[in-house]
Order: structure tokens, then sequence, then C-alpha cells
């Protein structure tokens, strides 16, 4: 079974996070590692999330853990999401390139060894909000997860944060995800009275949209 190593927050009460990940990934038969970021009760959206942080520290140690057994070597597929310090950021990185590097006996014989994919969800704001991370966290994605990135999914407004461009529409998220140089899934993407969804790499680009819902 493919592995993934999952690098983003645990909230207990809502369907967000690493948790949301790991039981998409499952409906595939992708089997999870969680390091959490966060241990919340709620999403934040709700009020007081109550939990705190995850310490570096533990965050270190788990991730050391993991690569003790020789996991590294077995994952598929790395995928970040909610930092809540850039410590945090720089250490998921490190993992990655940890990842990258770690010996690997994956492929059926004759064939190429796998490379594990990397996903970088950078969860730094929504339209209206602005930025819920701290500047330096969104700073630190930027600087050190975009570039390490094989795939980006973001919405439109980190996206415009990202790239300094607007992406609201199709077009401009478009043009957007195209100036990152890599493969990018994009969402709240308006179009009139629908919202989507926008994939774009160097080679082609679609969208996937519905009626907005009513609030």
């Amino acid at each position: 079974m493919p592995l993934a190593l999952i690098i983003s927050s645990h909230v207990a009460g809502s369907r967000v996070g690493a948790s949301a990940q790991a039981s998409a990934l499952v409906q595939f038969r992708i089997d999870s590692m969680i390091v959490p970021t966060v241990l919340y009760g709620r999403h934040p959206g709700w009020g007081i999330p109550g939990g705190a942080p995850v310490p570096i520290e533990l965050v270190e140690s788990m991730l050391d853990g993991i690569e003790a057994n020789g996991l590294f070597g077995q994952t598929d597929m790395v995928i970040t999401g909610y930092f809540a310090s850039a410590a945090q950021v720089r250490a998921a990185a490190r993992t990655i390139d940890a990842v990258r590097a770690a010996p690997r006996d994956n492929a059926p014989q004759g064939g190429v060894v796998r490379k594990p994919t990397v996903i970088v969800d950078p969860t730094l704001g929504d339209a209206g909000k602005g930025l819920y991370v701290p500047a330096e966290v969104a700073e630190a994605v930027a600087a050190e997860l975009i570039p390490r990135a094989d795939v980006v999914a973001c919405n439109a407004w980190e996206l415009q944060h990202l790239t300094g461009t607007d992406a609201r529409e199709p077009q401009a998220a478009v043009r957007a995800a195209r100036l990152l140089n890599k493969p990018t899934l994009v969402s709240s993407v308006h179009r009139g009275s629908e919202i989507g969804v926008v994939y774009a790499d160097r080679k082609e680009a679609w969208l996937a949209a519905h009626a907005k819902a009513e609030r």
C-alpha cells in the first residue's frame, strides 16, 4: 500500500487538516503517517479552538522516530498544510529533503524506482480574512516549501498572496498558477454565479465549477 507523510493540523471536532487528508487518501488505498503541527478542538473559524500548537521539539522528535524506523525510504508522498511557526516549516523542508534522499527499493523487477511526490497546501489565509497565520510562517512557506513542491494546492487568495497577481477568476488563476512554474490546483475560483477549482500546468488548464450555494 502506498504511504503518505502528512505534516499539518489535527483538529478533533472539525473535518479539516490532516484528518481530512488521511480520510481522502484511504479511499485510494493510501496509508498515512500524521505529524501534527497543532492540536485543536475545533476549527478556529468557529471561535477559540482549544488546544495549542505542537512544540517544535515534539514535531522534530516525531519526524526523527519515523525516519529511525526506515519509513522515509518507504514514503511515496509528502503533504504539508497548516503550520503554527516558521520553525515547523523549516522542519518540514528538511524532512522533504531527507525523504527524497532516503534509499528506496520500491521498483518492480526491472522497473524504475518511484520518486516521492511532494504536495504543498500553503494554508495561509482566505478572502475577506487575509492571513490567519503569522507573517513569518507565510514567508517561510513561500521560501522553503513552494520551491520544493511537485504540486501546489491552494485557494485563490493564497495564490494571489504567493504571486502578487489576481487569481479570482479562471483565466487570472491560470496565469497566476503558471508563475509558480509547477502544477497547481486552485480552489475558490469564481466565474459569474459559479465557484470552482482550476488546475494549471505548463501544458494544460481546466476548470471544474458548480453553482454557488445559497447562504
